[in-house]
């Protein structure tokens, strides 16, 4: 009997591993998907539609309006060929020239309204000219041997040079009368001819009158003896 122990007890083993492997077998893994396959599946999958992108206004830039209109100044200009001095002038100013050896210059050009006030001379030659109704004054100087630091005064003390401008052939320098000056708003238009009578000084001085205003004024200005 005991001989038969070892043959039953292999005999139990052998049965065990066969139903052991007998289960093992009925239970299947399932095979892995190939990239293949998975690629197809994806390809066939509708792609999301990707959401609109929202379109920003450009701004756009737009210049300023201004609401000040804006009124351009313009000056008449003097006549080219001067028939005669303005406000009545040229007989006596025909009369101070013959008296003088240097070349005296009269205004050709006035804006409407204005009226010979007086004219004194010989040297310094002054004309004053004057409009009623708006109250402006225009004072033309002329003269040789005048003390220029007391012509020029005003222009150096209360003014700022703005500008050459002509005055008839010779050439002027324009001023304007400084902020708060203490002899009122003014212009004046200086020249200092070259190779005439030593210290020869030509000045307008004006109160009432503009820049723009004065420009051709200066411009108009023409020898007494070029008039016919």
């Amino acid at each position: 009997m005991r001989r038969f122990i070892p043959l039953l007890l292999a005999a139990l083993f052998l049965l065990g591993s066969l139903l052991a492997l007998s289960c093992g077998s009925g239970s299947k893994s399932e095979p892995a998907a190939s990239p293949t396959a998975a690629a197809t599946a994806a390809a066939r999958t509708p792609a999301a539609t990707p959401a609109a992108k929202t379109a920003v206004a450009t701004p756009t830039l737009v210049p300023p309006v201004s609401t000040a209109e804006e009124t351009a100044v313009v000056a008449t200009p003097p006549p080219t060929e001067a028939t005669n001095c303005a406000a009545g002038t040229t007989a006596e100013l025909r009369d101070i020239a013959g008296r003088v050896d240097w070349a005296i210059y009269c205004p050709t050009y006035l804006p409407p309204g204005y009226e010979k006030e007086l004219i004194g001379g010989p040297n310094p030659l002054q004309i004053q000219i004057a409009n009623s109704a708006t109250g402006a004054r225009i004072y033309f100087v002329q003269g040789t041997g005048m003390d220029l630091s007391s012509v020029t005064a005003l222009v150096h003390n209360e003014g700022e040079f703005v500008g050459s401008v002509p005055y008839g052939d010779l050439e002027g320098q324009l001023f304007r009368s400084l902020p708060g000056a203490a002899h009122g708003p003014f212009t004046a238009v200086l020249a200092l001819p070259e190779g005439e009578a030593a210290g020869l000084i030509h000045y307008i001085e004006a109160y009432g009158v503009s820049e723009d205003e004065m420009r051709p004024i200066a411009d108009g200005m023409r020898r007494v003896d070029t008039i016919p």
